[in-house]
């Protein structure tokens, strides 16, 4: 957190960020690409503590950086592009899913296929889980 958020000042966005996001951790996504505007670390903190899967949009590419340099240290970072064939992105999509991988999907467009809605709004769990309980 900035020196004027510690002390108090700082806008009240900048003293709640300092709350979910230490200089520390501030300083380690930087090296690991993330810009040091406040939108990004907002951005950050809501990736971070997000219980959901979180849809980043990123035009200038400097999120999936990020995403793909956090996620090298821990080794399970899976990557899909919509539109892929050999293997289809949905194949890699359910591999993470039967891993507990992270996964990264590039090229999504504007819109969501119908696939990925069911998975993003965890309509296969519920549906697999009342098949497996009959």
């Amino acid at each position: 957190c900035s020196a004027a958020a510690a002390a108090g000042g700082g806008s009240t966005i900048e003293r709640l960020l300092s709350l979910l996001v230490d200089a520390e951790t501030r300083a380690e996504w930087s090296r690991k690409g993330m810009p040091a505007d406040l939108m990004a670390i907002e951005n950050g903190a809501i990736v971070r503590q997000s219980r959901r899967w979180p849809l980043l949009v990123d035009p200038h590419m400097q999120g999936v950086q990020w995403v793909r340099a956090m996620e090298a240290d821990r080794g399970e970072l899976m990557v899909a592009r919509v539109g892929q064939t050999n293997p289809p992105y949905l194949s890699v999509l359910e591999r993470a899913i039967s891993t507990g991988s992270a996964l990264l999907i590039e090229n999504m467009g504007s819109q969501i296929s119908q696939g990925l809605h069911s998975v993003i709004t965890q309509t296969t769990a519920a549906r697999l889980s009342s098949s497996m309980s009959t």
